[in-house]
């Protein structure tokens, strides 16, 4: 969203939702010591909450990162910390003891458990004095806050002499004036023998200020309950989104077992069928692509894949590109293109996964451990039409190793560990890729004169092969 005025805050807060009380403190205190704050209470009504959060995590001087035993496994918080240690402006503390992941374990947090607005808190200092150089002040945030501790103004004066041009100049010489106006009113109430008169102009202040903090936990009570409603809100959307998902998973893979049921059925009754066998469901399923409206050129493919296994889904890319021509475009989460732009690497992916006309999720092992390829799977196939049983996300697995868990049901394809001149299923997902998705076809002759090294791009990352895939296309 593009704002004319919009400038790089002092300090970006990161923590998880459930601390916002003791966030909202934290805010109010740095913004008495002329430090601008943003953390996700003044994202803007309308605007797109990933963008903005990436703006001003990646713009802000410092980034204040709350860790407790929640914030340690949230994503986003984690994401936002990265960012952070990777431009050196991280800021960690405790607001709970918890224990910290690598490498966020590697810097020191302050520990703000005890921490309740107190000036005199010593952890809290050495925050405060930490912002204050990150956002180019030096030491005069945590001067201010030395000097509201005592009641002379002594420690303003020579905070005018040592920072004649901080943002808290004007603030502090009213607050010299307001100090020494009352010394000389108790000074002269005790060689007089009265008491000192109230000042009306202070007790009006006092009054104002009451008013106004009032008002602002009315506002902030208001938009909780706003808050509230929304989170309830969206927790019965996830839950009825959550059913249906697994209402469908359910049918799929109810389908798929009594498909199974009747292949084996089908090889007992009439003697055991052999393993390059073409399942009957990817058959049909081939078949009915003819009859499906098709996507117009290029044909957009998304490859979600682990760390691991990036060399081999970019193996992949190339290969595709290099049959599919101009007809086909491949995105490899975590390729040179997002790596030109770090800040942005999570509004790219969803660009992408909004994009693609297909999905192929390598499904290299049984780990349970999927970070974000369960997202992009999760988040592609939420897109899809509800309606639509033909769905293009598409699992690559071992042959002996089908998905479990959250994959259960989805389509799969067979890829088996070393060479097989009559590799059918896969030979059968990549015609449906290169013939039947797209009007006019990527490719038809995707096959010819040989496709050696197409196929063993698809078999290295589900174990060895004896082809040696050419360089030519790299």
């Amino acid at each position: 969203m593009s704002d004319p005025v919009w400038t790089p805050k002092d300090v970006f807060i990161s923590y998880k939702r459930e601390e916002r009380p003791r966030v909202v403190l934290m805010s109010e205190a740095l913004g008495q010591l002329g430090l601008t704050v943003w953390f996700d209470a003044a994202l803007e009504p309308g605007a797109s909450f990933d963008e903005e959060i990436a703006r001003e995590v990646s713009a802000a001087r410092s980034v204040l990162v709350c860790w407790t035993n929640g914030s340690v496994g949230s994503r986003w918080v984690r994401s936002e910390a990265t960012i952070a240690a990777n431009r050196h402006v991280l800021v960690p503390v405790f607001l709970e003891s918890c224990d910290l992941p690598p490498p966020f374990n590697l810097d020191h947090a302050e520990d703000l458990s005890d921490w309740n607005g107190r000036d005199d808190h010593a952890g809290w200092r050495k925050v405060v004095s930490r912002l204050g150089v990150l956002a180019g002040r030096g030491d005069a945030p945590a001067r201010w806050l030395a000097a509201q501790t005592t009641n002379s103004p002594a420690p303003y004066r020579q905070f005018l002499k040592d920072f004649p041009t901080d943002a808290l100049v004007a603030v502090a010489k009213r607050r010299i004036w307001a100090l020494e106006k009352d010394a000389i009113e108790r000074r002269l109430a005790t060689e007089l023998g009265i008491s000192a008169p109230a000042d009306p102009v202070a007790e009006l202040e006092e009054i104002r200020a009451r008013s106004e903090e009032q008002q602002a936990r009315v506002v902030e009570a208001e938009r909780a309950e706003r808050d509230a409603r929304r989170e309830a809100a969206d927790a019965i959307d996830h839950r009825d989104r959550a059913d249906a998902l697994r209402r469908k998973a359910e049918a799929r893979a109810s389908t798929l077992k009594q498909r199974t049921d009747q292949e084996i059925s089908k090889s007992q009754g009439g003697g055991r069928s052999s393993p390059k066998e073409v399942p009957s469901w990817w058959a049909e399923t081939e078949t009915s692509n003819r009859n499906v409206v098709a996507f117009p050129l290029p044909l957009k493919v998304f490859i979600s894949h682990k760390q691991k296994d990036f060399a081999a889904a970019h193996r992949i890319r190339q290969q595709l590109e290099r049959s599919g021509g101009n007809g086909i475009q491949v995105f490899v989460s975590g390729d040179d293109r997002v790596d030109r732009a770090p800040h942005e690497w999570r509004s790219v992916i969803l660009r992408n996964l909004r994009e693609a006309h297909v999905l192929i999720f390598l499904y290299t092992d049984l780990s349970r451990r999927w970070d974000w390829c369960l997202y992009e799977t999760g988040y592609f196939d939420g897109r899809q039409d509800p309606q639509q049983l033909d769905r293009r996300l598409y699992v690559l697995h071992r042959a002996a190793i089908y998905p479990v868990g959250p994959f259960l049901g989805l389509k799969t394809v067979r890829v088996l560990p070393k060479d097989d001149p009559d590799d059918r299923e896969l030979k059968s997902f990549l015609k449906i890729l290169f013939v039947y998705s797209t009007s006019p076809s990527v490719n038809e002759h995707w096959d010819k004169p040989d496709c050696a090294d197409l196929l063993a791009a698809f078999k290295a990352p589900f174990g060895t092969t004896s082809k040696q895939i050419s360089s030519s296309g790299d």
